[in-house]
């Protein structure tokens, strides 16, 4: 296939850390992985190369765009895709065949990895199915509490604290804040009455941060945060910059043609 040579590489994107030889899927990484991981490059593996027979934990995305989904790793390259989202993700609603606005993850009560935003609708899925009934994206994200904060709706969302409590979401001015998840899937028509939303200044990224999409990972006590805009992309914590801005081509050169 020849370069698509789309404007937005991802129109949402979504990581799920895996540790090679053990069960699979981790929820956060222990601070002796996190010394392992800073020497390799560190989690989204923008910098490294897998290694044949590490023991390192692993990024796997699913990255979405238009009615199109792509799963991909450093250590298995493309490793699903791409295909359309209703092939991938067969017992997803119609609503969401045509795509995404934004993917973040689950809360932790929920049957599914990944919670879906298009327009007002949400939805909870993973590989294994969907969520039995939609639900307003106001239960995840109540609009009359962050449309204030961030100067306008939600345009980015993302796991933004280790233990899974709360999202961090970006509003397309630059505008960020923490918002706790809802509390279970019985917590009301937005989730909750009145739900704890805290403003966030990223002051310390080179420029203000509107991301296309946006994934992360729990590394030891601090979440790593791993943000596309156009071909571009930063990872940073709450504190610094970890890597970049860089070419997501250059990072991961076997979407070249496939995806890029």
């Amino acid at each position: 296939m020849e370069p698509r040579g789309e404007t937005k590489l991802f129109h949402a994107l979504a990581g799920t850390v895996v540790e090679p030889g053990s069960s699979g899927l981790l929820a956060t990484l222990s601070s002796a992985l996190k010394a392992s991981l800073e020497a390799s490059g560190g989690i989204f593996g923008t910098v490294s190369k897998w290694v044949p027979g590490s023991t390192t934990p692993y990024i796997v995305f699913d990255g979405f765009r238009g009615d199109e989904v792509v799963r991909f790793s450093q250590r298995n390259r493309v490793e699903a895709g791409p295909r359309k989202i209703s092939e991938q993700f067969p017992q997803l609603p119609k609503e969401f065949h045509g795509g995404f606005d934004f993917v973040t993850r689950a809360p932790e009560w929920s049957e599914h990895r990944y919670v879906g935003v298009k327009g007002d609708l949400a939805v909870e899925f993973s590989d294994r199915g969907s969520g039995e009934s939609l639900h307003s994206a106001d239960f995840y994200f109540p609009r009359e509490q962050l449309e204030p904060v961030l100067g306008g709706p939600v345009k980015a969302a993302v796991q933004g604290t280790p233990d899974g409590r709360y999202h961090l979401v970006f509003g397309e001015k630059g505008a960020a804040a923490l918002i706790d998840v809802p509390r279970g899937p019985g917590a009301g028509r937005r989730g909750a009455d009145r739900r704890d939303v805290r403003p966030v200044r990223l002051d310390h990224l080179p420029e203000p941060c509107r991301p296309d999409a946006v994934t992360s990972a729990a590394v030891g006590d601090e979440m790593h945060f791993f943000a596309v805009k156009g071909d571009q992309y930063l990872v940073f914590t709450f504190r610094e910059v970890v890597h970049g801005p860089g070419k997501v081509l250059d990072a991961y050169p076997f979407l070249l043609g496939a995806w890029g």
